[in-house]
């Protein structure tokens, strides 16, 4: 089988190579070397003396180009071996006696930065790195016992929460947790409390109206968050030391929204000296009618405020008759809910569900969505239970 002669071109110097195509490929690449040496610097690793010496050399690429170690006569060095070391065409007999001279060139040439190490020094830093691992394993158990004696605190300290043992999800724990945590600090307050899983990552979200502020309800639940973002590194970093999270389970982000009711915000605007400035239509929704500036001070007014109240302070303030049956909104589901202080009759439970009413077995309330319609039966419904009532009693 006859070689086919490839040609090159390096410095308006023809090359010819006659061998496989692979094989010339590699061949003018290292005679391109040459004329790109001073991209290269030599370095020396391994151990330097005695009988033990051996050494390990290696090419470093440099960016932008250094300067050689003996510049002198180098570029007359060079059109010497272009014009006179390199036959036409060459082939793969005459290769070895080319890269003994190329090799050459670049041993006298090329900077060398030698890190061998004598038998000592490298005894020396190896006794370094095992004094630097046992440090580092000393300081990793010391680590893990003083988590585990602050995990067994808070265990003790909160029995009514349910550990994360991975048998369900890290955010699914943690969303439990919530919930209970909110139903005892708040008792009576409605809250949704919903988690969710995605690409590289959960979340849970919790809602709620008026009630406690956003900040205190955060207080509560901001510590079920893993990590947080860095924007210095622009990465999520994840806590895997925080003793909260592994015992109580945790998640990627956690976030409040607490929306107001139009109860809150008009008593927001009385407190404001402007009560005019919140308008409510017939389906409970409000608006801010006035200029930005007091619009901005009503809205502080209310979200700082808390109106919560205990289920005690909420049946004093409910001892009217009005009070035996609930109308609310839902605005997180654009729903109306409808709450009876007792099982309504079967007349009333006829209308609801004629009118689109479902009734939550879980929480025992009658809900739709809230349209003008919903919003009338609504009311029509909690007339006819007073009658109801009274007619009862």
């Amino acid at each position: 089988m006859s070689l086919r002669t490839h040609t090159y071109h390096v410095n308006g110097k023809e090359i010819n190579i006659k061998a496989k195509k692979d094989v010339a490929k590699k061949m003018m690449q290292r005679i391109t070397s040459l004329t790109d040496i001073r991209r290269h610097r030599r370095e020396l690793t391994g151990i330097k003396g005695g009988d033990a010496e051996r050494s390990s050399t290696y090419y470093m690429p440099l960016s932008p180009p250094g300067t050689l170690a003996d510049e002198t006569g180098f570029e007359r060095e060079l059109a010497h071996f272009m014009a006179k070391n390199l036959p036409d065409p060459i082939t793969e007999s005459d290769w070895p006696e080319i890269q003994a001279r190329i090799d050459d060139i670049f041993n006298r040439h090329v900077p060398v930065d030698d890190k061998r190490q004598t038998p000592d020094q490298q005894k020396e830093q190896a006794r370094q790195s095992n004094d630097a691992a046992t440090r580092r394993k000393a300081e990793r158990a010391e680590k893990q016992r003083k988590f585990f004696e602050q995990q067994q605190g808070v265990i003790q300290q909160y029995p009514h929460l349910q550990r994360h043992d991975r048998s369900k999800s890290d955010y699914a724990v943690a969303a439990t947790n919530i919930r209970t945590e909110l139903k005892k600090t708040w008792p009576g307050q409605e809250f949704s409390v919903r988690s969710k899983s995605f690409s590289m990552g959960d979340a849970i979200d919790i809602r709620w109206t008026d009630g406690p502020t956003r900040d205190q309800v955060e207080k509560l639940t901001n510590k079920y968050q893993r990590g947080h973002f860095d924007g210095m590194q622009d990465m999520y970093v994840d806590d895997y030391w925080d003793v909260w999270t592994n015992t109580f389970g945790g998640s990627k982000y956690v976030t409040a929204e607490r929306s107001l009711s139009a109860a809150a915000m008009k008593q927001a605007a009385a407190e404001a000296g402007r009560p005019e400035a919140v308008e409510e239509d017939a389906n409970g929704a409000y608006r801010l009618a006035t200029d930005r500036e007091t619009e901005k001070q009503i809205r502080t007014i209310a979200e700082e405020k808390s109106y919560y109240q205990t289920p005690e302070q909420a049946s004093e303030d409910n001892n009217d008759p009005q009070g035996e049956v609930q109308v609310l909104e839902n605005p997180e589901k654009n729903g109306i809910e409808i709450w009876f202080s007792e099982k309504p009759s079967p007349g009333i439970r006829a209308i609801l569900k004629a009118n689109g009413f479902r009734f939550h077995r879980k929480r025992a309330f009658w809900y739709a969505k809230q349209n003008t319609k919903t919003w009338a039966v609504a009311k029509d419904i909690a007339d006819r239970y007073q009658v109801e009532i009274h007619k009862a009693a």
